[in-house]
């Protein structure tokens, strides 16, 4: 009989802790570290982020951060305040659009994009920080990218892959209309490019940047010899800067910042000394302006 009521007990505590309600931002630190769940909001009170976290291990949890219509957008797991594991992104529709591997928030292990068809656009592999090889790139129709030594050995310097209607899929190198020294570009089934690569001497170097169709900018990546050192910055379609993954130059640790379409401050890391379980400070759409903040 004591076997079941201590059973009942623990049950009927699971009840209660499951049943308490997030709390929103700006809640008391004491309530945070009661319920480990804090969530913001967009203006018209859809949920933005929400942050699932531990009381017992300060700054460790999951974050999610949602389109405006409710649908999953980010995940990004923590451990003692650094990004740890992979940071998923997701389209609209629920397919993954980009999957980035950080090893308590240095680059570690196999990244990539998808495009919103599924199939692969980047694949990029990092150790302790640094990219090691050129990323394999890929056209939307599936079409690979040329590495450097496989164009050099056609003693071009240059390439250029067409489908059947003689529009471009992929290319190498430069051309008299193409001032790029050296890097890769990929293109959407459309014609317009997706991808144009930075290279040189077989590493990633300078700005790699992304693009929506339309040949609007999606995401930029600055390297050199192969390391993130200027980050890595991702807009909304109508250019408005999304988020950014700003790299510590000592550390080489990145750290999260994220920001709504109208410009005010979302979600950033940037305070290691913040001691709360969220290893970020969160906002709801406009309310960082109120604060005095961007």
């Amino acid at each position: 009989a004591s076997g079941k009521e201590a059973s009942d007990k623990k049950a009927s505590a699971r009840g209660r802790i499951a049943k308490k309600k997030p709390v929103e931002a700006g809640a008391p630190l004491t309530a945070l570290e009661q319920t480990g769940l804090q969530r913001v909001r967009y203006a018209k009170g859809t949920i933005s982020a929400e942050w699932f976290g531990s009381p017992r291990a300060p700054r460790t949890g999951v974050l999610r951060a949602y389109y405006p219509d409710g649908t999953l957008w980010l995940e990004a797991m923590f451990q003692s305040g650094q990004m740890n594991g992979r940071i998923k992104t997701f389209y609209p529709g629920g397919i993954l659009w980009g999957e980035l591997s950080l090893a308590q928030g240095i680059l570690s292990g196999e990244s990539r994009w998808n495009y919103g068809n599924g199939k692969v656009w980047i694949k990029m592999t990092a150790s302790n920080g640094a990219c090691e090889q050129i990323p394999e790139a890929y056209s939307e129709s599936g079409e690979p990218a040329r590495t450097s030594k496989q164009s050099d050995s056609q003693g071009s310097g240059y390439f250029k892959v067409l489908d059947a209607s003689g529009k471009p899929i992929a290319q190498w190198g430069s051309s008299g209309e193409d001032t790029t020294a050296e890097g890769i570009r990929v293109f959407y089934a459309g014609g317009d490019p997706s991808l144009v690569l930075g290279a040189s001497a077989g590493s990633l170097e300078g700005t790699s940047t992304l693009y929506y169709p339309g040949k609007f900018v999606f995401q930029e990546m600055g390297f050199q010899s192969g390391r993130l050192t200027e980050g890595i910055k991702t807009y909304y379609p109508g250019g408005a800067l999304w988020t950014e993954l700003v790299p510590d130059a000592q550390t080489r640790e990145v750290t999260l910042r994220a920001f709504y379409e109208d410009g005010s401050l979302w979600f950033s890391g940037e305070d290691k000394d913040l001691q709360q379980p969220c290893p970020l400070r969160m906002y709801s759409e406009g309310e960082s302006r109120k604060a005095g903040g961007k």
